[in-house]
């Protein structure tokens, strides 16, 4: 696959975080945290991958489902949340993969950290792993909408780790049945934030949707806050501060 810069990490940079980078094969993950833990990560990403694929070779369902597959006894630890993250959205496991690595990305480094401050941020193709001790502003990026990164969430929940993911029909390379821009879910969990941001992103048929899926999002439980966006129109809905950029 072709790298893409991702130019808008450019306007991603905390003063008070180290910033390091990790790209393996279609994993291209963009981690702050106190200490640089590139060597390591790349370790643990090279075998959370190999996990995948090794299981992957062996289950042709779980690569090309749409639908939810069943948790199987020979899973590895990332099928398994993959598989439990995507039936709660109703989708395939596979719209869980960036932001499931995001996550257990993002739990590894908060056990390195040890007696050191527990912040770390990792980011994965717009899937968001966080877990921060202090405000911050998550900018939104939606394609060619005049909306993009003019927008940012503002994050300042207590009850962390958070997963802030963004499904697209408009960047990128994820599979998408709807029309959005951007539709970004914000939950407890990177893998299921990922899922259910490509889940309601699919509902998005025309503009008119937004308002009634966002407000149809928020009924999960699971579902913190959701933010779509439409070429110039946005829906917001939960729990989701929205400041300017």
């Amino acid at each position: 696959m072709e790298y893409v810069e991702r130019y808008y990490r450019q306007v991603s940079d905390p003063q008070d975080l180290l910033k390091f980078e990790v790209r393996i094969k279609e994993s291209d993950l963009l981690i702050l945290a106190p200490e640089d833990f590139s060597y390591d990560v790349r370790d643990y990403l090279k075998k959370i991958r190999r996990d995948l694929e090794d299981y992957i070779s062996q289950d042709s369902e779980f690569l090309e489902s749409l639908v939810p597959v069943p948790v199987k006894k020979n899973m590895p630890p990332v099928a398994v949340l993959m598989a439990e993250s995507s039936a709660m959205a109703g989708v395939g496991p596979m719209a869980s993969v960036a932001g499931a690595i995001a996550e257990l990305t993002g739990r590894y480094i908060l056990k390195r950290l040890g007696g050191l401050r527990k912040e770390v941020i990792v980011e994965n193709g717009g899937d968001i792993f966080l877990y921060t001790q202090k405000k911050r502003n998550v900018l939104v990026f939606a394609g060619e909408s005049p909306l993009s990164e003019k927008i940012a969430i503002e994050i300042s929940r207590l009850d962390q780790p958070l997963g802030i993911c963004t499904s697209s029909a408009t960047v990128g390379p994820s599979k998408s049945f709807g029309i959005t821009d951007a539709c970004v879910v914000i939950s407890r969990s990177a893998a299921f934030s990922d899922a259910a941001a490509t889940a309601f992103g699919n509902m998005v048929k025309n503009p008119d949707d937004i308002g009634r899926v966002a407000e149809s999002a928020i009924k999960n439980p699971s579902v913190y806050g959701i933010l779509i966006v439409v070429g110039d129109r946005f829906a917001a809905a939960g729990d989701i501060v929205l400041v300017k950029s």
